[in-house]
């Protein structure tokens, strides 16, 4: 049969889990070595990790904004929480089966948002 989700849906939920995943990094508490001066290499413009788990952060806020309120729940529910659909639906209160399609339809418009083309 044919792939339930198109690989561009896939792709969208993808991108938005490594988003969540660097958001949610924050800044580091311990020594970062790889964060010293190097002789001879000097660049005024360092991103900290602090930094990136922000625009992270905005980047997943605009995603989740970006799909709209009444899809956003299950996206932040699979996506996001990493519930299983069938967790998803029932904490949602959904029927069975219903979570599928508003999943199908959250990753078309989260694809759309992030230019996916599929």
């Amino acid at each position: 049969g044919r792939p339930w989700l198109t690989p561009a849906e896939a792709a969208a939920g993808e991108r938005l889990r490594t988003e969540v995943e660097q958001a949610r990094a924050g800044p580091s508490l311990t020594m970062r070595w790889d964060a010293l001066p190097r002789a001879g290499a000097g660049s005024a413009a360092r991103i900290e990790p602090g930094d990136r788990a922000l625009s992270a952060g905005r980047r997943v806020e605009e995603a989740l904004s970006a799909v709209g309120p009444r899809l956003r729940p299950m996206l932040t529910r699979i996506c996001v929480h990493g519930d299983s659909l069938k967790l998803a639906e029932t904490g949602l209160g959904l029927r069975r089966r219903q979570g599928k399609t508003l999943l199908k339809q959250a990753l078309q418009a989260l694809a759309d948002h992030y230019g996916i083309a599929g």
